[in-house]
């Protein structure tokens, strides 16, 4: 793959065979190395963490993943993923196109129509805790893969379909498909700087004027420049990745709350308890006590 060091973001084809447009990679492993581009495909790519934990940036989303967890990512949409600091990420990737793969005989029906499941509202990542059924399903594809049996393309038939018509169940409120945020290259790349310093010192007291200087911008400029690309201010970009990164923390450790909060660069235990909620719904302690094959004790708080 080869990235035009002047944007922060690239396009990585995918070849499929014409006959049968599917294919799995091989099992990659996602280091810790820190977020400072993404990528888009020509297809959509599907894909199922089989260990490990940490953040998937895609577009102005940040989404903590886990192991047993899925992603769906559409055509066209920017991402990247990052570990946890000092951990390895295990993945597997599906590419396919659903269109091709489900003609004639599904040709009526829409169900390999996901060009819906993109935008603000779409969070793209699914939890194995809350959608242990899709998930299962993706789990099931990939075992049919390796198996390679005699009639593995007619499994893998049956099962793309289910899942298919099992998304389009599921997430059918966001059928209004609203619009992914693309600001043109010249301008993200104006802020490439702060994101990169956003995603390598999240956990320290960054102030919205040392991230305007990175960029040779004026705190004013460079705030309204980022609210043009992401949709939301640099402050709520800093906290939402502060939180995505205490969130994947709390999943795969029984690490104290307050250890985890101040670690993830929150002052107060107060202030990462309101943020955590205003942007989850949840307290910490209930998010963790609620995630699946965790235990927690309440001492941990």
């Amino acid at each position: 793959m080869q990235f035009q060091p002047k944007y922060p973001y690239s396009y990585l084809k995918i070849d499929l065979d014409h006959k049968f447009p599917f294919h799995i990679s091989e099992p990659y492993l996602q280091m810790d190395k820190t977020i400072t581009h993404l990528h888009f495909h020509n297809y959509p790519e599907l894909g199922i963490c089989l260990e490990g934990s940490g953040v998937f940036v895609v577009e102005g989303k940040i989404l903590p993943f886990q192991g047993g967890d899925i992603i769906y990512i559409a055509r066209n949409e920017r991402h990247l993923a990052q570990s946890l600091q000092g951990t390895v990420s295990r993945w597997h990737w599906i590419y396919f196109d659903l269109e091709k793969l489900l003609y004639p005989a599904l040709m009526d029906s829409g169900i390999a129509d996901l060009s819906h499941l993109s935008g603000r509202q779409f969070k793209n990542l699914i939890s194995s805790g809350e959608y242990p059924e899709l998930c299962s399903s993706v789990r099931k594809i990939l075992d049919v893969w390796q198996e390679n049996s005699p009639f593995m393309k007619e499994k893998l038939h049956a099962l793309l379909t289910l899942f298919a018509a099992n998304m389009k169940e599921e997430f059918k409120n966001n059928l209004k498909n609203e619009s992914v945020i693309n600001p043109e290259p010249d301008l993200i790349h104006r802020l490439d700087k702060a994101l990169e310093t956003i995603s390598r010192r999240y956990m320290e007291p960054l102030k919205i004027t040392e991230l305007a200087a990175t960029c040779n911008m004026s705190p004013t400029h460079f705030r309204r420049l980022f609210n043009e690309s992401f949709g939301k201010s640099p402050r709520d970009y800093l906290n939402q990745m502060r939180i995505s990164m205490a969130m994947a923390e709390l999943l795969r450790s029984n690490k104290p709350v307050a250890e985890i909060a101040f670690s993830c660069g929150f002052d107060t235990l107060s202030s990462f308890n309101r943020q955590f909620k205003s942007q989850n719904g949840l307290s910490p302690r209930i998010f963790r006590k609620r995630a699946p094959g965790h235990s927690c004790p309440d001492a941990s708080l």
